[in-house]
Parts: C-alpha cells; sequence; structure tokens
C-alpha cells in the first residue's frame, strides 16, 4: 500500500491531518515483451479534515515494467 500522507499547515490543528489505512493487491503480468504490473489499493481516511476531503479511496494502477537501460 502506498498511502497519501497529508499535512496542511495553514489548517487549524484538528483539521490538519489525513491519514489512511488500506489494504491493496499487485501482480506484475507478461503481455507482449514488456511486463505490466497491475496494483488495485482501497483506503479509509480515519484521520481527515472535517470539511474537507474524502473518506475512502481506490486507486487502480497500470505500470510498465521497463529493462534496465545501462546492462
Amino acid at each position: 500500500m502506498t498511502p497519501n500522507i497529508r499535512y496542511d499547515w495553514k489548517a487549524d490543528k484538528d483539521d490538519a491531518l489525513t491519514l489512511p489505512v488500506g489494504l491493496g493487491y499487485s501482480n506484475v503480468y507478461k503481455t507482449g515483451r514488456l511486463p505490466l504490473r497491475v496494483a488495485a489499493e482501497i483506503q479509509y481516511s480515519f484521520i481527515a479534515p472535517d470539511n474537507v476531503g474524502s473518506d475512502w479511496n481506490f486507486r487502480l494502477l497500470f505500470i510498465p515494467v521497463i529493462p534496465n537501460p545501462f546492462r
């Protein structure tokens, strides 16, 4: 999981921090010549500002795995 922890330095102390926790799944698939990493994550912000933002977050990632050009 790659949480997006945020802190707003200009907000009130009680509404400054966003701290999510969650679960995810990731796997590498071979599609043609390049491997492709596919990941899905769901996060719940158990500490979040009262007036802005969402409580739940869902992320879907498609990341190509590029070979090392320096070999």
